[in-house]
């Protein structure tokens, strides 16, 4: 499920939790809802779990998500390396039109799985 599809509990759990990661902390981040949708409390709010008003067919739920992940997909951007091949390859590269970004993004891919 992708953030935006997210409902908004999830999406200001997720959100906290990333602030806490980006500052060092450890990522926990939490957010209580009701059926409505409507944040009670969140992790920057703390709210212990016998004060999160349950009724009857409720219940709490620990998930757990990839925030390294998470931190990819929303701090997704390129960076500039350098590369270094002998030149009869960049010859030949050249001279097929090779694009040297895409085969090395798709070779390191390969690689790192």
């Amino acid at each position: 499920m992708r953030y935006s599809e997210m409902e908004a509990g999830f999406q200001h759990a997720f959100s906290a939790a990333i602030r806490a990661y980006r500052r060092g902390s450890t990522p926990i981040g939490c957010a209580v809802v009701d059926g409505d949708n409507r944040i009670l409390s969140t992790g920057e709010d703390p709210l212990s779990v016998d004060q999160i008003p349950l009724g009857p067919g409720d219940f709490t739920s620990f998930v757990v998500a990839d925030l390294e992940a998470y931190r990819r997909f929303v701090e997704a951007y390129s960076v500039r390396k350098n590369l270094t091949i002998p030149s009869w390859l960049a010859e030949k590269a050249d001279a097929a039109n090779i694009n040297y970004s895409q085969v090395l993004q798709e070779s390191l891919m390969a690689r790192l799985g």
